[in-house]
């Protein structure tokens, strides 16, 4: 079961990554001790959540 909770943002801005997501993930891109792999399916699965 999952209930995603997003408060004081637009779906938007989940969906695709932009805003404080888009900053957030490039810092995760940049971090050497994450996969690639691992941050794809971080914004996949935040993508898939947003449209709950």
């Amino acid at each position: 079961l999952t209930i995603p909770v997003f408060f004081d943002v637009e779906p938007f801005a989940v969906k695709n990554q932009s805003g404080p997501f888009e900053d957030a993930f490039r810092e995760h891109t940049n971090n050497k001790n994450l996969s690639e792999k691992t941050v794809k399916q971080w914004r996949d699965s935040l993508s898939d959540c947003s449209g709950i």
